[in-house]
């Protein structure tokens, strides 16, 4: 028989009245935040659970539209998860954060996203029916789900009013972002613009349907640079009105690393000037259509050593000893379907000994050959037309 010291009993004693002490608060849209958020008496504002909620509980939501929320500063320790009730479907106007703490939402549908200041919250599996704006804050996840549309108006990661620091640690894994549109050539479009940050990994996520860039990273009104950045497993379509390329890289310093991206049109590098970057590029196993290009000479980046590129595909130059200029070989670059025909130069391309990702965009094995295919795609994998599956648990960057 397994004998426990008195320590070790207390301690687990401890954990289990911790577990059992678990409470789950109710939502409806016909309840009254002066109710005690019961099943009996549910509350009707999410914020007024989130307050009542110890670290650990969770929110059960009863179908309905809810109206915009305002989920104001509490101190917790732990996730408090807010989700549906089994079969419900729940939807809000605005969600903005003020200085809310360890929430994950799920499942729901909103019009807007907002963080003006908080940590550790998450979004799984939400669909937000417009933009999404991240103004501060620090270890902010949005796992699956979609962004968009939006008109004459662009997601944003970046300081509020473009000074000061716009916070660290995001995560973006599995998302969705679509439909960023402009009426007029004075108007910037990007579906995510960020700016003035540290920390990011954007990772199985899809672009399309972006004016100007599906993809860029600045620095504006001194908001400072774009670092320590991960882009894996993505896929961009072809930039919209006034879009010559799919991702902006600005500003960019202390390292970046862009491996097994998928892109229609070419990616463009700032090499020179205000907003050139100064920190480590690496590119490894990618496969875009017009290469990664300097933006002021048209070059291939890197004769500095501020780039380095490692088994990539791209089409129309070659920019590494070990990349390769050949066509894509995409199933169907219009329709997003960037899985690999048969013959593509991109299969099996990148050798074993090249650290490369564990699964492809749509969750499945890499590598399936002898050696990784460049792209977000393994080939003989499935298409990849329907939005990936989030793979991502954390958004802490280290």
């Amino acid at each position: 028989m397994k004998k426990w010291s008195l320590t070790t009993a207390l301690f687990l004693a401890i954990l289990a009245v911790q577990a059992q002490a678990a409470t789950t608060w109710y939502l409806s849209p016909s309840g009254s935040d002066s109710a005690a958020c019961t099943q009996a008496a549910p509350c009707k504002s999410l914020n007024t659970a989130y307050q009542k909620a110890s670290s650990g509980d969770s929110i059960q939501m009863a179908s309905g539209s809810y109206g915009s929320q305002t989920l104001a500063s509490a101190s917790k320790t732990s996730d408090i998860v807010a989700a549906p009730a089994s079969g419900a479907t729940v939807s809000f106007g605005n969600l903005t954060v003020n200085g809310a703490t360890h929430l994950e939402i799920q499942n729901v549908t909103a019009t807007g996203y907002t963080v003006n200041s908080g940590s550790y919250i998450t979004l799984r599996n939400v669909t937000i029916n417009g933009g999404l704006f991240y103004l501060g804050g620090s270890n902010l996840s949005v796992i699956g789900g979609s962004i968009g549309p939006g008109v004459d108006f662009h997601s944003q990661i970046a300081p509020a009013n473009g000074w000061g620091s716009g916070g660290n640690n995001f995560l973006f894994d599995g998302v969705l972002f679509h439909d960023f549109t402009r009426t007029s050539t004075d108007v910037h479009i990007e579906c995510l613009q960020v700016a003035g940050t540290s920390g990011m990994i954007i990772r199985n996520s899809k672009f399309k349907n972006c004016d100007v860039f599906d993809l860029s990273f600045t620095s504006y009104n001194n908001s400072g640079s774009v670092s320590n950045l991960t882009l894996e497993n993505n896929e961009f379509a072809t930039a919209g009105s006034g879009g010559y390329f799919a991702v902006n890289l600005q500003a960019i310093s202390g390292t970046m690393v862009a491996r097994f991206n998928s892109s229609t049109q070419a990616w463009v590098v700032q090499g020179s000037g205000a907003l050139a970057n100064t920190g480590q590029m690496t590119f490894t196993g990618n496969n875009i259509v017009g290469g990664i290009l300097d933006g002021s000479s048209g070059s291939c980046v890197g004769a500095s050593g501020s780039a380095t590129y490692n088994y990539n595909i791209t089409q129309g130059v070659k920019c590494g000893s070990t990349d390769k200029n050949a066509a894509p070989s995409f199933s169907n670059a219009g329709g997003l379907d960037l899985s690999l025909t048969s013959s593509a130069a991109a299969i099996d391309f990148v050798p074993l000994t090249v650290s490369g990702p564990s699964k492809d965009i749509n969750g499945n094995a890499r590598p399936q050959g002898n050696g990784y295919d460049a792209g977000a795609v393994e080939y003989g994998s499935g298409t990849s037309s329907a939005p990936p599956a989030p793979t991502g648990l954390s958004a802490t960057v280290q």
